[in-house]
Parts: C-alpha cells; sequence; structure tokens
C-alpha cells in the first residue's frame, strides 16, 4: 500500500478487492493511494482513473507516469458501469473512482468487476456509500503535527475500529 503502518494494519490492497477511502476534501484521501499508483506506473503497469466530477489533478501525483494513467471522464450517472468495465478488462491492477456517487444497484456489478478482472477498485468519496460492501473501508480525518490520521472502518476478516496515524515522512513519498 506504501504506507508501513497501514500495510501492517491490513495486509495491502486487497487484489481482487473493493476499496472504500472516505472523507473530506483536503482530508488525506488521496495520499492513501498515491504510493501504490505511483509505483504500479513506475513499474510500467497501467492504471485507470474514473473521474466524473473533473477533480483528479495529475499535477497533485508526483512520481507517477502519467503516460501509464487511463483517465475516463463519463457522466455521473456512467461513473459506475465505466469503473466495472475498467475492472472487468483485465487490462488495470488498480481502477480508481473519484465523486460523489449513489452507486445503488450497481454495486454488486462492481464486486463481479473486481472478481473477473483481478484488480483493486479503489472509491474515493467524501461520504460512505451504503450500497457498497467494501472489503476495506478507510476514513480519513485529516493531517495532524505527527501525520495522516486514517480510521479503519472495516475490513473483511479483519480488525475493525483501529485508529492509526501515517507520518508525514509516509505520507509524502
Amino acid at each position: 500500500m506504501g504506507h508501513a503502518p497501514l500495510d501492517r494494519a491490513v495486509g495491502g490492497w486487497p487484489s481482487p478487492g473493493l476499496v472504500e477511502i472516505v472523507g473530506r476534501p483536503g482530508s488525506g484521501r488521496c495520499h492513501l493511494v498515491r504510493p501504490v499508483l505511483a509505483d504500479l506506473t513506475r513499474q510500467g503497469r497501467s492504471v485507470a482513473v474514473v473521474d466524473p466530477f473533473g477533480e483528479w489533478h495529475p499535477t497533485g501525483w508526483p512520481g507517477t507516469r502519467l503516460d501509464r494513467v487511463l483517465v475516463a471522464q463519463p457522466s455521473p450517472e456512467q461513473a459506475g458501469w465505466t469503473a466495472e468495465q475498467l475492472a472487468r478488462s483485465g487490462g488495470f491492477p488498480l481502477v480508481l473512482l473519484f465523486g460523489r456517487l449513489r452507486l445503488g444497484r450497481s454495486s454488486a456489478r462492481l464486486h463481479r468487476g473486481v472478481e473477473q478482472g483481478r484488480c483493486c477498485l479503489v472509491v474515493v468519496s467524501e461520504k460512505h456509500e451504503q450500497a457498497l460492501s467494501p472489503h476495506l473501508r478507510l476514513e480519513t480525518r485529516g493531517f495532524r503535527p505527527e501525520g495522516l490520521q486514517v480510521n479503519l472502518v472495516r475490513q473483511r476478516g479483519g480488525r475493525d475500529g483501529v485508529s492509526l496515524c501515517l507520518p508525514k515522512s509516509d505520507t509524502l513519498a
């Protein structure tokens, strides 16, 4: 995952698996994903970003090879379907889905897509999606002097309700 305390707590990104990262804007949500995105693209692997609201800014992702990032900007209504198709394709070890979405019935299809494509789909949003049943749900609480505060809200077969502090050196990679 790129963050030693988080890696120890959850054992890495589930793959195949569905991850939900929630928190208010500016709370550090993207800092959790940035190291894995950079690592995968430096290895020459492609990743997909589904960004229906135009919120993903490449300049905020240092170390990421942008030539290895596919950015899709569907309408909000088509974002879940787009993420499902990219996950199902098998062409991406990681698919990021950004936005304030209501996935509803498409959440079951997202699970089938990640299983079929053997990838990790990360949903990054402000509030947790009721219909989504992720393998891992993280909530970012913002930066403090000691580092990024993260709550492990849900982990299948693991520990729930754990609070972590990711040191600043870990979050700036």
